[in-house]
């Protein structure tokens, strides 16, 4: 039987997370955690380097990348949220039914989301990344409003906030 105590809670919790015994890989990090979470790329990638046994190198962690291995997008006030395919399929189909802040923002403004949604869809399928600042363009004056806060997009199988 497992240690309940504030302690035992905090070493489960530790060993859980990959801090003593890494894990396997990139992708097999980012799956068992549901995600790395950062202000910025760099201290989210500073996250898999300390969990990923050997280690991660820049080299790797591009190729991981290029794969298609990380969904790597921005949420929450702006912040970088590094996913494994399979979980961020589990958390789109959980969330994107709901009425979110940001559909309620967007009726608020005046801005069509399903256009807007139907606009990113079309650009996203002519190339592999969009930039915020495509998106802002797509938009228009309420982009700043509704930026700030954001809510995360992307595509397979349609845009989804």
């Amino acid at each position: 039987m497992s240690d309940l105590s504030k302690v035992g809670i905090r070493n489960i919790r530790i060993a859980k997370s990959g801090l003593i015994e890494g894990f396997d890989s990139v992708e097999a990090c980012a799956k068992k955690l549901i995600g790395i979470q950062a202000q910025y790329q760099q201290f989210g990638e500073i996250s898999l380097f300390h969990r990923v046994s050997p280690g991660v190198t820049l080299d790797g962690l591009n190729q991981v990348y290029a794969d298609g291995g990380l969904i790597k997008l921005w949420g929450q006030r702006t912040t970088v949220h590094l996913y494994g395919v399979d979980e961020w399929e589990s958390l789109n189909a959980i969330y994107a039914p709901r009425r979110t802040w940001v559909r309620k923002h967007c009726e608020e403004l005046g801005v069509d989301l399903d256009d807007v949604l139907g606009k990113i869809d079309r650009l996203a399928r002519t190339k592999r990344y969009v930039g915020k600042d495509e998106i802002a363009a797509l938009l228009g004056e309420q982009a700043k409003k509704l930026m700030t806060w954001g809510g995360v997009l992307r595509i397979r199988g349609g845009w989804r906030i």
